[in-house]
């Protein structure tokens, strides 16, 4: 009679837990991705097939991600770039590379010689190497053709190596930034989401870095339920290839293990009241080297944003209040700041206005504020309390 009582208790345990495990989502504690397929592949190219006006109209101006196939020739330096050429060559200067592959903005990056880097990374499951271009490396990375007129070359931001043995993985994110991120060696897969259907569906708990919590090697679909039927489309990328990933569309980056490379081009968005785009000439021939960073103009977009978000004029109490530095809280708009904004002295400051100052000068009225350091919701918060991912490397890529 007792062990017809324990036998019935194991029983009814097993069907209580086959009734739960039946209940639950697909994809939960998986994969980013496992929940469904995706939608397809963007948009995808070749270089030859499309101008730099062209890429523009269809793709920036119209918030559209594309892939680019094969638009660095095989002719590009960077594609022949082996670890012994980069020692002999670069090995003397000194990069910047994060201490650990799992993201954690808390543990600060080191400066380190390259030639170190390339002694290490291979085996290492914590050196990632991201790290501004030098000058000199600059010289041998052509400019992608589709964003060699001035339009974009005026409003260039930073250009970032990414360098590792592979098995990264980044968090589930979006950048203020328009991206051009080109695949030099491995390949890199990307789970991308537009952002119509993130909205309502990705919950934005870091929103102080524009991403999510959700760790991207077993996602939680009952603490995340948004993502139980969240489309989303793909993309790999091989040598040679570059991807436009566009402002605020989300996406999480995959590498296997194995010698990874990529570089990436930042350039400001566009305000939409810039009514003629310049584009007339080219810059054939050019590498990066050829162009500076002209980083008021980032700024240029998001004071622009923040002003039609408050009615399209704002004064100097409300630009004061929410304007902030995004690490150290400071209130950049000071009334010397705001008035360098308010062309005409009449106590607003209007799109127009903001339009017709040199990038210098909005640059100069937020105390010459880094990229991406500038928050217009009058706070500064870091979290610590997002899920890690176990036993994978990420960061977050751009």
């Amino acid at each position: 009679m007792i062990l017809c009582g324990v036998n019935w208790v194991i029983v009814s345990i097993f069907m209580i837990q086959h009734a739960v495990c039946k209940e639950l989502p697909k994809g939960h504690l998986q994969h980013l991705g496992e929940h469904q397929a995706a939608n397809g592949e963007i948009t995808t190219i070749t270089a030859d097939q499309i101008t730099s006006l062209e890429f523009y109209n269809n793709y920036v101006a119209k918030n559209k991600p594309l892939l680019i196939k094969q638009i660095l020739q095989h002719s590009t330096p960077v594609l022949k770039w082996t670890d012994q050429y980069l020692k002999e060559k670069f090995g003397k200067l000194r990069v910047n590379v994060d201490n650990n592959k799992q993201e954690n903005r808390l543990i600060p990056s080191s400066a380190m010689k390259f030639q170190q880097f390339l002694s290490l990374y291979l085996e290492s499951k914590t050196h990632y190497m991201i790290s501004t271009m030098n000058m000199e490396m600059q010289k041998e990375f052509p400019l992608p053709t589709v964003i060699n007129c001035d339009g974009f070359v005026s409003r260039f931001q930073d250009f970032v190596m990414w360098f590792s043995g592979g098995n990264t993985r980044s968090k589930l994110h979006y950048d203020n930034v328009e991206n051009m991120y080109c695949q030099i060696s491995g390949t890199k897969h990307w789970f991308i989401v537009d952002p119509t259907d993130a909205e309502g569906h990705i919950v934005i708990d870091h929103p102080e870095g524009a991403f999510s919590g959700v760790n991207v090697t077993s996602v939680d679909m009952l603490k995340y339920p948004g993502m139980q039927d969240l489309q989303w489309w793909s993309a790999k990328l091989t040598p040679g290839d570059c991807i436009y990933m566009p402002l605020n569309w989300w996406h999480q980056v995959t590498s296997p293990p194995s010698r990874n490379m990529a570089i990436n081009i930042w350039w400001a968005p566009v305000l939409e009241e810039v009514v003629n785009f310049p584009c007339q000439r080219q810059h054939v021939g050019a590498t990066l080297s050829d162009f500076n960073f002209v980083y008021g103009e980032w700024i240029r977009y998001n004071i622009g944003e923040f002003i039609k978000s408050h009615g399209s004029v704002v004064n100097y109490t409300v630009m004061h209040d929410n304007i902030v530095h995004e690490h150290t809280g400071v209130h950049v708009i000071t009334k010397e700041n705001f008035d360098l904004l308010d062309i005409n002295g009449d106590g607003d400051v209007t799109i127009m206005e903001l339009l017709s100052l040199s990038p210098d000068i909005v640059h100069k009225a937020t105390n010459y504020a880094e990229v991406g350091a500038l928050n217009t919701n009058g706070e500064s918060v870091i979290h610590e309390d997002d899920e890690p991912d176990d036993d994978v490397n990420y960061y977050q890529e751009l």
